[in-house]
């Protein structure tokens, strides 16, 4: 058993939304995140596509080990509906001494072409992030890196209490050009996390 699962036991539902859950990201589940990344690589700082051999060894080899470590460098969940994979994501390149990690979000490709369920799930996953962090992990800070281009997303993040800190210039290579990239931080103190029912 995980640190994850010991934590909060096999299935958390979320508040006030019939039939969603989130759990910690299974083997099962890296089919579903290998192919949702390779379809999404625009908006992911990934140059190459990730092969099911490629992911079978980041399954076996870094995150099963790490996460039972009693403090993994990442932490990852999958959201689901009564009929499907959502989304996944969670902490990334946490820093336990000062309680800092980065946010990760993954939605699944059908969902991109869904702009109003796209953003129902989006709210609904970093809302779930940020009570889970301040709430569960103790966190003091959540931060994002985020291509300038997407607007909606950054709008997103600064709804639910996320801060502009900065602009990274010319950052960052998507596709074929140089982007910049921004940066968005949340401390626990300043932040409100919104209820489940406030996110429909």
């Amino acid at each position: 058993m995980s640190n994850l699962e010991a934590t909060f036991g096999r299935h958390w539902v979320l508040s006030g939304v019939q039939g969603w859950k989130t759990r910690p990201l299974e083997h099962d589940d890296i089919a579903f995140t290998r192919m949702w990344r390779n379809a999404q690589m625009s908006v992911l700082r990934q140059s190459e596509p990730i092969t099911p051999a490629g992911q079978e060894v980041w399954w076996s080899e870094v995150y099963v080990p790490e996460s039972s470590w009693p403090r993994p460098r990442q932490l990852l969940f999958m959201m689901l509906d009564p009929e499907r994979r959502l989304a996944y994501g969670g902490f990334t390149n946490i820093d336990w001494n000062v309680r800092r990690a980065e946010l990760s979000f993954m939605a699944d490709t059908d969902l991109t072409n869904d702009l109003s369920n796209y953003e129902i799930v989006q709210r609904r996953f970093f809302a779930f992030l940020l009570d889970t962090a301040f709430g569960i992990y103790g966190f003091t800070r959540l931060f994002t890196e985020t291509y300038e281009f997407r607007k909606r997303l950054i709008a997103i993040l600064e709804e639910l209490g996320f801060r502009f800190e900065g602009r990274l210039r010319r950052h960052s290579w998507d596709q074929d050009r140089i982007v910049d990239s921004v940066v968005h931080g949340a401390l626990a103190p300043e932040t409100k996390v919104p209820g489940w029912w406030e996110l429909g």
